[in-house]
């Protein structure tokens, strides 16, 4: 317990125990702002709400990762049938094709991330004005962050053969003829 002039702070282990400490304090002779208790209740509903925005989140960027390669498997028509003529493998045209997706998807990713900072760095700084408060703690919570970029990582692989596959199929002569080269 921490004590100032006009206030006592209380910092309760578990959320599921905040009820009983209100109860105990209010029992004491503290006065409890009813403000700043959290209800269970919401808090399931949070939570609830975050894995549905989860699941909506990784719905749309496989939707735009499927996009992404579509358009970028037309545009690499002809790349691919040059590669064929001179000689690469199916293999190495889509380990090249690949680490080229990956690598703009590691550097979208890490732009994401600092831009994500950024905007709770100023969230925390206008909240904080707003409300009269120091600071307010907005955190981002890791382990959703990485299930997040192993499970689009993991999209954007099959999502990535699937679209290389099916250029696979094409004769070099259908490409560059159909490209006018």
């Amino acid at each position: 317990v921490e004590e100032n002039a006009l206030s006592t702070f209380v910092l309760v282990d578990k959320i599921e125990n905040l009820d009983s400490v209100s109860n105990k304090l209010v029992n004491n002779g503290y006065t409890v702002d009813k403000k700043f208790l959290v209800n269970n209740n919401l808090l399931k509903n949070i939570v609830t709400i975050s894995k549905i925005l989860f699941a909506i989140m990784l719905f749309l960027s496989s939707f735009i990762f499927y996009l992404y390669l579509k358009n970028l498997m037309k545009a690499k028509k002809n790349e691919i049938g040059l590669y064929k003529c001179f000689g690469y493998s199916n293999k190495q045209i889509s380990i090249i094709i690949l680490l080229e997706i990956l690598l703009i998807f590691i550097i979208a990713m890490l732009l994401s991330r600092l831009l994500l900072q950024f905007i709770i760095f100023l969230a925390n700084n206008q909240i904080g004005k707003i409300l009269d408060f120091a600071y307010i703690d907005l955190k981002v919570y890791f382990v959703p962050q990485i299930l997040f970029i192993v499970l689009s990582t993991i999209i954007l692989i099959i999502l990535s053969i699937t679209a290389i596959r099916k250029v696979y199929k094409l004769e070099v002569s259908m490409i560059l003829n159909e490209n006018n080269l």
